[in-house]
């Protein structure tokens, strides 16, 4: 009985609800929407935020399927230079230019991390990404 009662009161309360919902005319719900933003602008920072982490998510997604679909070309290229060992059971591949300062910083960590695990396979791609300059090295090292 106690709940044929809350059931009543549950719809007694929802139905004017309802009817209230469907009056609603598309106009009226621009105009509240509109009334919404005013008092909390706040509202288009939170959306811009989280359509711009939806698209870094779908971009990262997309950047590791195509590395995961091209893999073997990184990696096993015959005219890639190798450094540490040819046979080894990590393969890391270093994207670099030539003109790139952090490049050639990081190279001393790099040859650090060979001498440490006799197991890594280091595999270069040239990357000239920094102008004319750099792709000119790339090719003059290529010649």
């Amino acid at each position: 009985m106690k709940s044929l009662r809350l059931a009543m009161l549950a719809l007694s309360i929802l139905l004017p609800f309802s009817a209230f919902a469907q009056a609603l005319s598309e106009e009226r719900v621009k105009e509240l929407a509109l009334e919404a933003i005013l008092e909390n602008p706040q509202i288009i920072m939170e959306a811009v935020q989280l359509l711009e982490q939806q698209e870094a998510t779908a971009q990262a997604e997309a950047t590791a399927d195509v590395l995961k679909e091209q893999r073997q070309l990184l990696e096993q290229d015959l005219n890639a230079p190798v450094l540490g060992n040819p046979d080894g059971d990590v393969t890391v591949v270093e994207f670099f230019d030539y003109n790139c300062p952090y490049c050639r910083r990081a190279m001393s960590e790099v040859e650090g991390l060979i001498e440490a695990d006799r197991n890594v396979r280091l595999v270069f791609r040239e990357w000239p990404i920094l102008g004319d300059g750099s792709v000119f090295a790339a090719k003059a090292a290529l010649a």
